[in-house]
């Protein structure tokens, strides 16, 4: 060293200072390192939110909160005529926590041993910056820019596995076209994962979309489908049994697009259709409630819920004893309820009595005073299908906007149906025929309805008078026409019950008054061989308020000649 230059001397302490400065620098990065241990390095920002130094737990709890509203982040998607809008979670996305951690864990970590000191050294004058990591729903990302596109876009069709004669195939998918939605879903990730805090922008242009899932996809899914139905099942459900064959079976398969895989699909509509059929006796039916008269008031009989099948998820049982390669399967029953339950039944308003009683005086030679009753001779055979046709409509209920159609409630009047052969008139003419004679309770009926209030849309005089039926005030009926209906126009349910004895005829009706019927007149007038009748009603309202409607029709004065 004595005899070592002062230049050399200098030389050598010139080269070693870097040397120094480089092993300066890597110590401090070392023990920087080491003090940070597990915790994110120094000088990072999360969508630019400083995260440095936050240990785990403290990270994960900035993740989250920033997961529950990114989001809520602002996408356009441009295309060159028009610009869409969106946002992350309605294109499926949501931060994936997990995987957003880890990545600020791994800045500056994830670079070589070489770099990494210098990395660190320069996190001293610039942050590292990273954003959120994302995962996405491919159907919801599908669907919502399908959604977005419109008409503008032509969907593609995926595959699809269908049930011949054959077996199951697979029908090809055909590509589509419109904006793809995997580019979509590629540029809001990058965006998000480079710390995208305010609106996302892509630039794509409608193109071919292909399906989600390939033909080969859907062969091979055909196969699966064929083998699992080709030895068909056996279904039991309470105490019935029942083989479903291969065409039954194959008819209850077809196939879906799933979130990641084409799946078999279990056609639930189709084998709810079908057990009823299958299984035809099991379970027991449900029993509606009603409305009935005890002791003279209306009285609610309760409904009685039933059984039958199959309980909810039949579908998905089936399908996986199939898959399980199962040849019998046990189904629960559930619970029917009627149609008309007893909530139906009380909110029907059917409390008391709306018919007026008849006035002094009504009897078979004086109707005009009768308001719910007509009288007859006792024991003929149209008196057999007048009663006939009060025990087929006693118990009806109208509900509020309904009918009361006698033809539709008891249908043709037949000898197999009990009905008697008995007089009545077509085209003028007297005649015997089967059900004879029920007009009565139709004329009962139409005055049971004028004084309580009711609508009386379809009705049509006899052409000659009876004098046991109040003048103007009555109908004839046969089936299928001439057709007579009373409306409930209330907002109350009303129940129909007809009375009789030997020589008389009642018809009840019950419900929560809403008006009463009065006559407010009748004018008359002959032309030529007819006399025309008018009958005027006033409706009084419980609300106080009025209303004049009016029914007409026309009477031979010789009932020897033609029909008016």
């Amino acid at each position: 060293m004595c005899g070592m230059s002062r230049g050399r001397k200098l030389g050598i302490v010139a080269a070693a200072v870097p040397l120094v400065l480089i092993v300066m620098l890597v110590g401090a990065w070392l023990v920087d390192e080491r003090v940070h241990g597990d915790q994110a390095l120094r000088n990072i920002s999360l969508n630019e939110q400083a995260v440095g130094g936050l240990s785990e737990d403290h990270l994960r709890a900035e993740v989250e909160r920033l997961a529950e509203d990114y989001p809520d982040t602002a996408v356009k998607i441009e295309l060159p005529d028009r610009t869409l809008e969106t946002t992350v979670g309605e294109l499926g996305g949501s931060v994936d926590v997990d995987a957003t951690v880890d990545a600020v864990l791994d800045v500056r970590r994830e670079q070589s041993i070489l770099t990494r000191p210098l990395a660190w050294a320069r996190s001293f004058t610039a942050d590292d910056e990273t954003g959120v990591r994302l995962t996405f729903s491919e159907l919801t990302l599908d669907e919502t820019v399908a959604e977005l596109e419109g008409d503008a876009r032509t969907p593609p069709i995926e595959p699809k596995v269908n049930f011949t004669e054959f077996g199951y195939v697979a029908a090809p998918g055909e590509a589509g076209k419109g904006v793809d939605p995997t580019i979509v879903e590629s540029g809001v990730t990058k965006a998000a994962g480079d710390g995208a805090v305010d609106t996302i922008t892509v630039a794509t242009e409608q193109q071919a979309v292909p399906p989600r899932f390939t033909d080969a996809e859907a062969e091979t899914l055909a196969d699966e489908a064929t083998g699992l139905v080709q030895a068909g099942i056996q279904i039991t459900a309470g105490e019935q049994t029942a083989d479903v064959p291969t065409e039954v079976l194959g008819t209850w398969l077809s196939s879906r697009p799933g979130e990641d895989a084409l799946e078999l699909e279990v056609l639930g509509e189709v084998i709810n259709a079908d057990l009823p059929d299958l299984l035809s006796d099991v379970g027991q039916a449900p029993t509606a409630a009603t409305v009935t008269l005890a002791y003279g008031v209306p009285t609610v009989i309760p409904s009685v819920a039933g059984t039958g099948c199959c309980a909810e998820g039949a579908d998905q049982v089936v399908l996986e004893a199939l898959e399980a390669g199962e040849t019998s399967v046990q189904l629960e029953l559930t619970e029917i309820e009627p149609e008309h339950d007893t909530a139906w039944a009380e909110g029907l308003g059917i409390v008391e009595e709306i018919t007026l009683a008849d006035e002094p005086g009504c009897s078979q030679s004086n109707a005009d005073p009768c308001r719910r009753t007509t009288h007859h001779g006792c024991c003929a055979s149209r008196v057999t299908n007048i009663h006939l046709m009060a025990d087929k409509t006693r118990g009806f209920i109208i509900e509020p906007g309904g009918y009361f159609s006698p033809n539709e409630i008891v249908g043709p009047r037949t000898s197999a149906a009990g009905f008697a052969t008995a007089g009545a008139i077509e085209y003028g003419e007297h005649v015997d025929v089967v059900g004879g004679g029920v007009s009565q309770f139709a004329t009962t009926s139409f005055n049971a309805a004028f004084f309580a209030g009711l609508d009386i849309p379809n009705y049509f005089m006899h052409d000659e008078y009876f004098s046991r039926y109040p003048y103007g005030r009555e109908s004839t009926i046969s089936y299928p026409e001439p057709e007579f209906r009373i409306q409930n126009n209330t907002p109350y349910g009303v129940l129909v019950w007809p009375e009789y004895t030997d020589t008389s005829l009642t018809v009840r009706l019950f419900s929560t008054r809403h008006s009463t019927g009065a006559v407010a007149g009748q004018t008359t007038s002959v032309e030529g061989n007819c006399t025309y009748v008018t009958t005027s009603r006033v409706r009084t309202y419980t609300d106080g308020h009025t209303e004049n409607d009016s029914f007409s029709g026309a009477y031979r004065n010789d009932t020897n000649l033609p029909t008016c």
